[in-house]
């Protein structure tokens, strides 16, 4: 499972790209998507938008990023083992209710992919845990390194001229 999730992900980002994370940075888990933004951070040439809870408000930003794609990475409770990572396509957002906000992300990326034409999709990683005030688990920590990490290797930072 982990190897097609990493595939996926190579496949979908295309430059330019953003990384779009949302979640609430006190509620355990559910602060995976912020986590990999800060781990990202000097890591890629990627644009990274660190959302929290409140998407719809970067919808301008990150159109005027002009992406060619968009990568959302949030907390989605899928009923499988804490720290599992999935791969949702846009449409498959639209079918159900898998988030853990009180906006679906298909919403929000609905109007960013009208103002942008980028392709877009989601990682999402099971929480564990997303009691308010509790950390992050072991498990979803290791995930958000990861994905940190190949995104990093899929768009490594620009090199300095020398």
């Amino acid at each position: 499972m982990a190897a097609s999730w990493k595939t996926a992900l190579m496949n979908h980002l295309r430059e330019p790209a953003a990384i779009v994370g949302i979640g609430n940075p006190q509620s355990g888990d559910d602060a995976v998507g912020p986590e990999v933004i800060r781990l990202l951070h000097g890591r890629t040439r990627a644009v990274l938008f660190d959302c929290q809870t409140a998407p719809e408000n970067f919808i301008g930003p990150i159109a005027n990023a002009s992406p060619a794609s968009i990568l959302l990475v949030d907390a989605v409770p899928t009923g499988s083992t804490s720290g599992t990572v999935g791969v949702f396509a846009l449409e498959c957002m639209h079918e159900t209710t898998f988030h853990t906000h009180a906006s679906t992300p298909a919403l929000f990326l609905d109007m960013v992919v009208e103002r942008t034409g980028a392709q877009c999709c989601m990682l999402g990683v099971q929480p564990g845990n997303v009691g308010l005030g509790v950390p992050m688990t072991p498990e979803v920590t290791a995930a958000a390194r990861d994905i940190a990490d190949c995104i990093a290797t899929c768009l490594p930072p620009l090199e300095e001229p020398k």
